[in-house]
Order: structure tokens, then C-alpha cells, then sequence
């Protein structure tokens, strides 16, 4: 999780660079929504700095029992390809919306699109550290008596709410898909809803194979990835002329 919040701090201060019409920015409102991002981010910071490792004890006393129904098959599920694979797809799902940047038509648009996107990582991202220090659940492969006790007992085995990996993915592909559907409103988009959503679960299924999170870890970060995804771009939404991200299928979010 370390590698991916560093991956998103430089894509969030690199596009902050790169070069008005269906966005715009607001310096009071964008300013309260970094400030706030980062204040999330320090008190993770100190909250993660005051955890630490589980004990053996710890280990010993965890009963599949204490996990509810409908999440307690997930502490079966253990798979490095499957954890490494999601890592990939994440990435996919974080570099889309900047595709946007390679159109010549649009690149009065870049410098708002860029900086909207930038934003959403980084509240997506504090948001899911917040939560992770905070609710300190337990992962399911911490469960599992085949995987080796060091990974069990390590201080990132506490961090399984929510699923970061499913919320980022999550905020990529609806930006993705909400970009594009405010650019060209004119044609039928519900395609790229369609492979934006099916990666973006792709990814989620992944962490529930990995054995790093629970159904419930990834059902709850893809809820907050897609929220604050439309949240953002409808803030940032020039009204005049736009009426918000609308799936040319009959309805609308």
C-alpha cells in the first residue's frame, strides 16, 4: 500500500503541471478538499506509526467465528499471483483517465481533467488510510494456517478495511467513464462504463483471491471509489451547458 500512495502523490504533483470548459476548479473548494486529504493522511501517519506488529497470541486467539457468514470463506483464499496481478490492474485502472491527455481536440481541457483526477486519488487514498488505521481489521490470510506466520503477524496483516486497491480502482475507471461520457455526450457510452466497471472488478476479485480482504473490504472500497469519483467531477462540473455524467442509456446518476 506504501508503494501505490507514493505512485499516486507523483501522479497527483506531476499533473498538477501538465497543460475551460466542461471543468473548472475552484480555489476555496479544491483547497478544502487537499487540506482535508491531507490531514487524513497525517493522523494515519501517526495512528500507523503508533501500531504495531500481532503477536503470536493474537494469531492463536483468531476464530473464523468472530467473522460473520457471508465473509468467513474469504480466510481460505491465499494467492501471491493473484495480489500481484491486481497490483497490474490497478495501475491500468489509475493511468486511464489521463488517456484523455493524448486527444489533440480536448487539450484545453487537460489542466482541468489532470488536476480533477489528481484530487480524486488523493482523497480516495486518505480516505481508505484513514480507514485502515482507524477500524484495524484483521486480513483473511491472517486466518489461514498455511501461510506463513511472519506475513500473519505483520503490522500490514491489520489494514483489511477497506480494500484500497478496489476503492483507487474503482475512482480510476468512473472517472475514466465519466470524462469521457462529459466529452462527447453524443454517443453511446454505456461500452465504456461497461469495461471500466468489469477491471475495475476484476481488480476487487483479485484482493478477495489474494486473501487480503474480505467480500465486504472490497464491496465497501468499491462504494467509496465510485462515490467520491462522481462526487468530483459533478463538483468540478461547469453547468452552464452540462447537465452531469450521464450514461447514454436512458438514466442518469
Amino acid at each position: 500500500m506504501k508503494k501505490t500512495m507514493l505512485f499516486l502523490c507523483i501522479l497527483f504533483l506531476g499533473n498538477i503541471l501538465l497543460s475551460k470548459n466542461i471543468y473548472q476548479l475552484d480555489l476555496a473548494q479544491d483547497t478544502s478538499i487537499i487540506s482535508a486529504s491531507l490531514f487524513m493522511y497525517g493522523y494515519s501517519y501517526i495512528r500507523y506509526n503508533r501500531q504495531g506488529e500481532l503477536s503470536i497470541d493474537n494469531i492463536e486467539n483468531l476464530s473464523i467465528y468472530d467473522i460473520n457468514f457471508l465473509d468467513r470463506h474469504a480466510v481460505k483464499n491465499f494467492s501471491p499471483v493473484a495480489n500481484k496481478i491486481s497490483d497490474y490492474l490497478l495501475y491500468a485502472c489509475l493511468l486511464a483517465p489521463f488517456t484523455m491527455n493524448f486527444n489533440n481536440n480536448i487539450s484545453a481541457e487537460n489542466k482541468e481533467i489532470n488536476f480533477i483526477v489528481g484530487e480524486v486519488y488523493l482523497l480516495t487514498g486518505a480516505v481508505v488510510s484513514l480507514s485502515k488505521t482507524t477500524f484495524q481489521k484483521i486480513r483473511p490470510y491472517a486466518y489461514n494456517e498455511i501461510v506463513d506466520m511472519n506475513i500473519r503477524q505483520a503490522q500490514d496483516a491489520q489494514y483489511s478495511f477497506i480494500s484500497g486497491h478496489t476503492a483507487l480502482a474503482f475512482a480510476g475507471a468512473i472517472l475514466t467513464a465519466n470524462i469521457y461520457n462529459d466529452l462527447y455526450p453524443n454517443k453511446d457510452n454505456f461500452w465504456i462504463y461497461a469495461t471500466s466497471i468489469s477491471t475495475a472488478s476484476t481488480v476487487g476479485y483479485l484482493r478477495y483471491k489474494a486473501g487480503k480482504h474480505f467480500p465486504s473490504d472490497v464491496l465497501t472500497g468499491a462504494a467509496v471509489g465510485t462515490g467520491i469519483a462522481f462526487l468530483m467531477t459533478n463538483l468540478h462540473k461547469n453547468n452552464e451547458g452540462h447537465t452531469g455524467a450521464i450514461l447514454r442509456v436512458g438514466f442518469q446518476f
